[in-house]
Parts: C-alpha cells; sequence; structure tokens
C-alpha cells in the first residue's frame, strides 16, 4: 500500500504539477509583473530539410519529450473541419469564374470578399454542381445539374469517388473536386503458426490520411474529363480560392512518415528556432494550384497542429495552440526547488541531461523513491511557490503564423502570439494594416484547501480583444478582462466594427 502511495504521489508531483495540470486546467493571462514574457511577433526563419535530415532531428526530439511520451504543445483540427456550414450572413464575394447567363444567382457565402471557399453546391446561373453521399452512404457523388430554365432541368452527368469530398469549386469550364481518400480495408492472412478456424480474421486499416485535389474540364457538362491530380499527405483543413489560384491547406502528425507529394517525399521548412518545434511532429502542407495553367507548388512546414485558418488578399495566416509556456515555467519552478536536496550523484545526472523534459524524467525516478512524509513535504514546498507565478498564468497560447500570398513557398513568415484560444475562423479579421483576433482565456489559481493533493485549482474566464501589427506581428493593442466568466461563442466583424457574443453555460 505505502508503495502504491509513493508512485501515485511521484505521479501528483511530476505529472500534475508539470503534465497533467497544463492539459487539465484553463487558460490564462498573464499579469506582466511576475511571469515571464511571453513572445509576442517576429519573423520566423526555417530551414529546408531532406527526408534523412529530418529522421535525425526527430530521433533528437523523440529523446527530449519521451519522459511525457508527447509534447503538450498543440491543438489539431483534424479532417472535414468546417467545410459543410457556410459563413456569416453578409454579401458574398462572386467567384472569380464568368457566369454563363446573365441571370442572377447564389454563391457562396465567404469570410472575405472576392475570396471563394470551397462548398458542397456551387452554381455558375445555369447549372449546379452538387457533392452528396452515394445511395450506400458510403461513396460520395458529385452531380452536374441544368437548373436554368427551370422547365429545361436535367442530370447531365455523376462523378463518382470512393472518398470523402470535402468541398467544390467552379472556375470557368473547370470544376475542382477536393476528396479525402476512405481508407483501403484489407483481411489479415492468418499466421502459419495458427490453428485453423473457421471465425475471418478482422479487418485492419491500413491507412495514411491523404487530401487530393482533382480538376475537370467541364466545358462538356455531359461528359467531365480530368485534367489534373495532385495528392498530399494528410488531412484536408481548408482551402481558398483568389484571382484564379487555388490555396489548400492540410496537415499531418505522424512519427515515421515524411509527407508525399504525388508519392515523393517532400522536403520540409523546419523553425531554426528550436523552442517551435513540436513532437509528435506535426507538418502543415500550403499547395498551391494555378487553374488557369494548373501549374502547382506545395511546401511543408512543420509548425504544430492547424487550429484556425484566414485569409486576406495579401496574406494567409495559419493559427496554432501551445501550452508550452506554463509547462516549461511549471518544471522550471520544481526544479528550482527540488535540485537543492537532490543527492549529488542524481544532480550530476540532471545536470548531464540536455532537455527540460529529461530532467524531470531523472527528478520523477528519484522522488518516486522517497519516503511518504518526504514526498508529501515537497510537494507542500513546491505548491506554496507555484501559487506566486501559476497564479494568473496562461495555459494556451495561439500562435498566428503570418504567410504573404506571393512568398507562401519561400520558407519565411512572420509570427504573433497572444493569450487564449479563437473560436473560428470568424474571430480573426485583417483591415487597415492590422490583424485582429478575438480570444477566451481562463485565468487559473491554486487554492489552499484540500488535503491530498495539497492543493485544488479554480479558473476564472474572460474574453480578450488583440490587434497586431500586420508586418511586424507585434501586439499593438489589447481590450482585456472583457464579460468575466462568460466564453466568446460568436465573432462577426462590420466595416470598422467588432462584435462578439459572450455567454456562460
Amino acid at each position: 500500500m505505502a508503495s502504491t502511495k509513493a508512485v501515485y504521489v511521484s505521479i501528483v508531483l511530476i505529472s500534475v504539477l508539470a503534465a497533467a495540470l497544463v492539459a487539465w486546467i484553463g487558460y490564462v493571462n498573464p499579469p506582466p509583473q511576475t511571469l515571464p514574457e511571453a513572445p509576442t511577433g517576429g519573423g520566423v526563419e526555417f530551414k529546408l530539410m531532406r527526408a534523412g535530415e529530418l529522421q535525425e532531428l526527430l530521433s533528437d526530439l523523440e529523446s527530449k519529450y519521451e519522459a511525457y511520451g508527447y509534447r503538450a504543445g498543440t491543438i489539431t483540427v483534424g479532417a472535414s473541419q468546417g467545410l459543410y456550414t457556410t459563413g456569416p450572413e453578409e454579401e458574398a464575394a462572386q467567384p472569380p469564374s464568368p457566369t454563363v447567363t446573365s441571370t442572377p444567382y447564389s454563391s457562396t457565402n465567404v469570410q472575405v470578399e472576392g475570396i471563394d471557399e470551397a462548398d458542397v453546391v456551387k452554381l455558375d446561373g445555369t447549372y449546379m454542381y452538387i457533392a452528396k453521399l452515394s445511395e450506400d452512404y458510403y461513396d460520395c457523388v458529385v452531380c452536374i445539374v441544368k437548373a436554368y430554365p427551370p422547365d429545361e432541368m436535367e442530370l447531365l452527368s455523376t462523378l463518382h469517388f470512393d472518398s470523402a469530398v470535402e468541398g467544390l469549386y467552379v472556375y470557368g469550364d473547370k470544376l475542382v473536386v477536393l476528396e479525402t481518400p476512405y481508407p483501403p480495408i484489407r483481411i489479415l492472412k492468418e499466421s502459419e503458426e495458427a490453428e485453423p478456424s473457421t471465425v475471418p480474421p478482422p479487418p485492419y486499416v491500413e491507412y495514411k490520411p491523404t487530401t487530393s485535389i482533382m480538376v475537370y474540364d467541364v466545358t462538356d457538362k455531359s461528359s467531365p474529363q480530368l485534367i489534373f491530380e495532385l495528392n498530399v499527405t494528410g488531412y484536408y483543413v481548408t482551402s481558398r480560392l483568389k484571382d484564379g489560384v487555388l490555396y489548400v491547406v492540410s496537415e499531418y502528425c505522424g512519427y515515421d512518415v515524411v509527407p508525399l507529394v504525388n508519392g515523393t517525399e517532400a522536403d520540409v521548412w523546419v523553425p531554426k528556432d528550436e523552442e517551435l518545434l513540436t513532437y509528435p511532429p506535426t507538418y502543415v502542407t500550403i499547395a498551391t494550384v494555378d487553374l488557369d495553367d494548373l501549374q502547382h507548388e506545395e511546401s511543408t512546414y512543420m509548425i504544430g497542429g492547424v487550429s484556425r485558418i484566414y485569409m486576406s488578399h495579401e496574406n494567409l495566416y495559419v493559427v496554432t495552440v501551445s501550452y508550452e509556456r506554463i509547462f516549461r515555467v511549471m518544471a522550471e519552478k520544481l526544479l528550482e526547488v527540488v535540485e537543492p536536496k537532490l543527492p549529488q550523484e542524481v544532480l550530476e545526472e540532471v545536470e548531464s541531461c540536455k532537455y527540460l523534459y529529461e530532467k524531470m524524467d531523472v527528478i520523477g525516478r528519484w522522488f518516486s523513491e522517497l519516503p511518504e512524509d518526504e514526498q508529501l513535504n515537497i510537494m507542500l514546498e513546491v505548491v506554496g511557490q507555484l501559487k506566486d507565478v501559476i497564479n494568473g498564468m496562461p495555459q494556451e497560447e495561439t500562435y498566428i503564423y503570418r504567410f504573404k500570398l506571393d512568398e507562401v513557398h519561400s520558407g519565411y513568415c512572420a509570427l504573433g502570439v497572444v493569450p487564449g484560444r479563437v473560436l473560428d475562423q470568424f474571430a480573426l479579421h485583417e483591415a487597415k494594416g492590422y490583424f485582429m483576433v478575438a480570444t477566451t482565456v481562463t485565468r487559473v489559481y491554486i487554492v489552499d484547501e484540500v488535503g491530498y493533493p495539497p492543493f485544488d485549482v479554480e479558473w476564472q474566464t474572460e474574453n480578450c480583444f488583440y490587434t497586431l501589427d500586420v508586418e511586424s506581428m507585434e501586439v499593438a493593442g489589447r481590450l482585456e478582462g472583457l464579460a468575466e466568466g462568460e466564453s466568446i461563442y460568436a465573432a462577426r466583424f462590420m466595416g470598422d466594427m467588432a462584435y462578439l457574443v459572450t455567454f456562460r453555460r
């Protein structure tokens, strides 16, 4: 029983104070007088690494984070995020493609006028292009229907896909289909050593997510012809179409596989600043396709899981979420308290470690062997000092990577950092040389109640609004402490006004 408690207390100290607390408590805005400075903006330089070089880097990162199994550093959106939901109820921009008729027709609701977004239904004034599930509810089909005039309505052609169709674009006589192929299912062969069985083995899914960009010539609506295909490893995140250039963002989180572009391993842009590296690695691929001549280019960046995307007429903003700073602050405070108590041989082992995570692993093993009363005393001391540091500190921070559209493949971007988490793309906006973002922040506090472990946690939400200089991505203005105890559930920008809807569940 004592041994079980000792292991439990060790987990509480190392995991709760340094890792589990990070994943459990909320989100905070730091009081400037006591908290370490967070990065606020500036440029990010990348180095281009080939697959072999990347494997060496990943091995190093694995040793850095193996004490905790992963870095509490990013949140990933995943596949099929938000494409089946329309944008704000405002006047939508007309698609860049020429219309086939002067008859008024609806276009996709978009966030930024003049920048088209994918949808499952597209119109051109005469024809409808509809993506839907097939009759067996597994595969997808894209139907081309003559819709105008109404008395001539008819189905002209149907395209079949063994995949999930994420969205469509129509550009002149070209139809773009964005799809995510379903995982193939194969039956495992029975082992030669296994006894014969009448029960078939279960299906095994061997799958690496892929985003496919298919372009069809629909000059003849009754016989669409595939004229372009691009396949990129990763889940589809989102896309935009501006002035005939299609921008598609996908992401892939993998330990041992470099993203592929049409079957070839991609070179990866890796931040020169190691503090921006994540493990397991998350790759964000930005593919651009000129729909006029079908020239294309792809760049893969290791910048963490995508949370949100916003695109203006000049810039593409990729938003990620990081938990790194609060973890580092807690771990460093823990190290400061514990180091004077370490035996010489343990101290030397700690000092020989390259990374903070490795040091925490050494301390955790030493701590688990202490008598239970010593463990409890150390916990009390650590928690007492953490209160002065943690109370009011953000767990999450939003990292905003800004890529100029004409330099999206250059290996350079600007980075802005603000406290809080972003609800959706409509909480992001660019105007008059500034980038604006609304976030919800959860301030966390360690309190004295409860006896084992010797602390409890309270958190309070508030909402914040930040403006950043577009060029430098430095914070230029802020409004904090809005609607305390509530969270943002809707955000819209109109003219010079930002409208935030907050409430408490």
